[in-house]
């Protein structure tokens, strides 16, 4: 068992449970994720247990922040404006193709920093990438592919990044230092940060 199984309601803090609900989330919300999962293993990730389980309970989710005229959005899994159908035939994957990083290119990367095998699940309009990590805990990549913030779980992440009320600082955070990578993963690593500012804006 995964440290993020378990009861779910209890491990979500008031505000985060609200806005999830509001997202079209609800207690024992399970989704079939087979042709997603399909997708992101021919694009070179690996599917953890954990990125599995997450992607069960929240593919298809939109988070959506508002402060002000300001709007931010969170999306998990493809497109989830799209209809299972154009899913399946591909039309959201085509769009993702455009918009998610590559996952041999990610996870060599990301590897090399973390240590495990970090699998994709979710982009903002602002070309960050959200991934989860073997061990359960969520890694928020920021659009030039420079740093990179570990959240526990996904009630941590929207504690502190949509609600603003939570802790990130014992959890920790990477920095992609270019020089101090070898040649060849130089090259990949400039290869994320080209293809960020190719597709901006979204």
């Amino acid at each position: 068992m995964t440290k993020s199984q378990g009861s779910r309601s209890s491990q979500f803090a008031r505000d985060v449970r609200e806005l999830l609900l509001a997202s079209n989330w609800h207690e024992g919300r399970r989704v079939d994720t087979a042709v997603f999962r399909s997708y992101l293993q021919k694009r070179g990730y690996r599917v953890s247990a954990a990125a599995k389980e997450f992607l069960d309970e929240f593919c298809g989710l939109t988070i959506v922040r508002r402060r002000g005229r300001q709007r931010s959005d969170e999306r998990f899994g493809p497109q989830s404006m799209l209809s299972r159908a154009c899913i399946a035939r591909g039309f959201a994957f085509r769009w993702l193709d455009k918009r998610i990083p590559d996952g041999t290119h990610a996870n060599t990367v990301l590897e090399h920093e973390v240590g495990e095998d970090c699998c994709y699940v979710g982009s903002g309009l602002s070309r960050t990438h959200t991934f989860v990590v073997a061990d359960g805990r969520l890694l928020y990549v920021n659009a030039g592919w420079e740093c990179g913030i570990f959240y526990s779980d996904l009630n941590h992440f929207l504690d502190v990044w949509w609600i603003g009320k939570g802790e990130s600082e014992d959890v920790g955070s990477i920095g992609f230092d270019w020089e101090s990578y070898p040649e060849s993963l130089q090259r990949v690593l400039e290869n994320l940060r080209d293809e960020a500012e190719f597709h901006w804006p979204p």
